[in-house]
């Protein structure tokens, strides 16, 4: 019987999706001008809202049309956060297309005037190839110690970097100050000068606001959850080191497997968050001692400064998260911090260690409207984040034809594995369906690396592994797609992202019963959207927010790579996507394959030299010891999956 498909959403035409998008975009931008336009106290929050829309629909183009180029920019300056450097060049450039209007800036005196600016990290460079920060490497060990970079580094009262009047970082920033006055002062600034602000995601959680003059409007462009997610590793040492009760207790008690949960073992202890938090501040006092790092401070005394005091730093860390999961919760287990034990693993960095897991601030003032679009959106994530959101989903359909191997899950293991069969099959499947027309190829890292060797080509196939695909254009007009595998994160590894995410949730993360790899996931019955398929079993994790987690690695980067291609648009549906993974995904099937029996197809046509006998008598002539009922039904399946083999093989094949 045919399995329930898991992801059962109704897609909607073209047209109806994009009208929808439209209205979405248009309301918002209502709400925009009623909530900045009226007073505080006739609202009781901002505009939250999260598009979760069908990659290719046009959220990004609609945004800069409807919302920031007729409405949004009058107001004030925008803030637009995208996930890598690259998109932000990208998005400058259609930005400035539609925001291209003469501005003269030389009246006011006080600030240069850009209408979209990109703000660089430290550990960028210039247009001259400088870099933007001498200091980008110290810099990023202070930032990941919690630390201020601005006074740590910077300048800190009379004390100044010696590089700071030349550095490419501040010189970003121009004149808030004067910029702030100018609003104050000139009728109608905003109207005539405010500007987009383009950032990379890491920037949502660093001070990089405190910089600017406060946004009227915050997009939020692609998932960010990933940079919103903290890990730490401490050693027990550092714990020790401190010399302190209550950072001793929790270091034996973590170590030791008997020992009771950890916020249990300090309420029975006695401890509450005010004691814990007593002790983060004696650390953190001496921490000024030990740290003591200056501006003005060579670097690499700066370096050594802060290698020797960073155990001090992470204990004082540790303590203040723990008192604040102590305050808020109820539970026994710790989310904040675990004890992974030694093992035999030697390429497992967290052995031996204490693995510390927060959830960053999102650095987002309370009273800025909001929005983000993402096509693998979750309100239960994003609301981890944010107070509170609206999630408006509009799902289109694709113009193309899809079809799924549903009997191999082409596992990194299975495919890499050195006297296996798999990836030869998989190499010539690829070389047959680049021959056919431009051919994009979606894979992990390490097969990519197999089949492609230092490039990212093979047979005329182009090659992107997972994790690295979102806001990509430069396939939007290939001809096929080939979903290779999945990306399959450890489950330990979910679950440490998950107890980061939910640090403060009252519901205690369920737990796995071996932490090695990915065997603690369960096996989950899964049906396919568009075809008439058994359930197959599929990996999932035990809790519900390390499987919610999951999907937006392994599920949502398969759809975002088939998604690059741009499928919504098109006559037709002659443009192919392969998934070569047996997971069911949030898109329709319109054939599902066995792999096994494709490759027992290939076999019958290269004993029959490619040509497909007529009658059953014929192929029993070509290929000797089979039956006349298993020669009747090999030229039914070769009859069925006539147009499969036509399009992914090299031969010329005669039916």
């Amino acid at each position: 019987n045919a399995a329930a498909p898991y992801f059962d959403i109704v897609e909607l035409p073209l047209e109806e999706a994009e009208e929808k998008l439209n209205q979405t975009i248009d309301e918002f931008g209502e709400k925009l001008h009623k909530y900045c336009n009226g007073k505080p106290l006739d609202f009781l929050s901002p505009p939250s809202l999260a598009i979760r829309a069908t990659a290719g629909l046009g959220k990004t183009s609609k945004l800069i049309n409807k919302l920031i180029s007729r409405n949004a920019i009058e107001l004030g300056d925008i803030h637009y956060f995208v996930p890598t450097l690259a998109l932000s060049e990208q998005l400058r450039a259609d930005l400035d297309e539609e925001l291209s209007f003469e501005v003269n800036s030389t009246s006011l005196g006080l600030f240069n005037f850009s209408r979209v600016q990109i703000i660089k990290g430290r550990d960028k460079t210039d247009e001259e190839g400088n870099p933007l920060c001498e200091k980008a490497a110290l810099a990023k060990d202070v930032a990941k110690l919690g630390l201020s970079v601005a006074t740590t580094l910077c300048k800190s009262g009379k004390k100044t970097c010696q590089f700071y009047d030349s550095c490419g970082y501040q010189r970003q920033f121009g004149n808030t100050k004067a910029e702030e006055q100018a609003e104050a002062e000139i009728p109608e600034f905003n109207k005539v000068f405010s500007e987009v602000k383009v950032m990379a995601h890491n920037h949502l959680f660093l001070n990089t606001k405190g910089r600017m003059r406060k946004p009227k409007l915050v997009i939020v462009d692609e998932a960010f959850w990933q940079t919103g997610i903290d890990e730490t590793l401490v050693s027990t040492n550092d714990l020790i080191a401190v010399q302190k009760p209550i950072s001793k207790f929790i270091c034996h008690t973590l170590v030791n497997h008997e020992a009771p949960p950890l916020l249990k073992a300090l309420r029975d202890a006695g401890y509450d968050e005010w004691q814990l938090a007593f002790e983060a501040h004696e650390i953190e006092e001496e921490v000024s001692v030990k740290v003591d790092i200056k501006p003005d401070m060579a670097t690499s005394e700066q370096g050594r400064r802060l290698s020797s005091s960073a155990y001090v730093v992470k204990a004082h860390i540790l303590l203040k998260h723990l008192s604040a999961e102590l305050g808020r919760v109820n539970r026994d287990e710790s989310h904040v911090v675990r004890f992974e034990p030694d093992s035999n693993d030697k390429k497992n960095p967290k052995a031996g260690q204490l693995v510390m897991t927060t959830r960053k601030h999102l650095n987002v003032d309370s009273d800025t409207p909001i929005i983000f679009i993402d096509a693998n959106a979750q309100k239960e994530m994003l609301e981890q984040f944010v107070e509170s959101v609206d999630v408006v989903e509009i799902a289109a359909q694709r113009k193309a034809t899809i079809h799924q191997f549903t009997d191999r899950s082409f596992s990194k293991t299975k495919l890499l594995s050195a006297d296996g069969e798999l990836l030869p099959q998989v190499k010539e499947f690829i070389a047959g369906v680049a021959s056919k027309g431009a051919t994009l190829v979606a894979c992990t890292k390490a097969v990519k690396t197999a089949i492609c060797g230092d490039g990212a080509s093979y047979e005329g196939a182009s090659f992107v592994n997972f994790g690295n695909l979102r806001g990509l254009n430069d396939y939007a007009s290939f001809d096929n797609v080939i979903i290779l595998g999945r990306e399959q994160p450890a489950a330990s590894g979910m679950s440490d992202q998950a107890r980061a995410m939910w640090w403060d949730s009252e519901e205690p993360l369920r737990g796995l019963q071996d932490k090695s790899g990915n065997l603690p996931y369960m096996n989950e019955p899964r049906g396919y959207r568009g075809i008439q398929r058994g359930s197959v079993p599929v990996q999932t994790h035990p809790d519900w927010r390390a499987q919610l987690l999951l999907e937006q690695v392994r599920e949502a980067e398969s759809e975002q790579a088939l998604d690059r291609l741009r499928l919504l648009r098109g006559e037709g549906k002659e443009r192919q996507v392969y998934i070569l993974s047996n997971v069911p995904l949030n898109v329709t099937v319109d054939y599902g394959w066995s792999w096994k029996q494709y490759q027992k197809s290939l076999d019958v046509l290269r004993a029959c030299s490619w040509v497909v006998p007529k009658k059953t008598k014929d192929l029993m002539a070509l290929i000797p010891d089979i039956s006349e009922r298993t020669a009747r039904d090999w030229l039914k399946e070769l009859k069925t999956a006539e147009s499969l083999i036509i399009n992914t093989i090299r031969e010329s094949a005669d039916f």
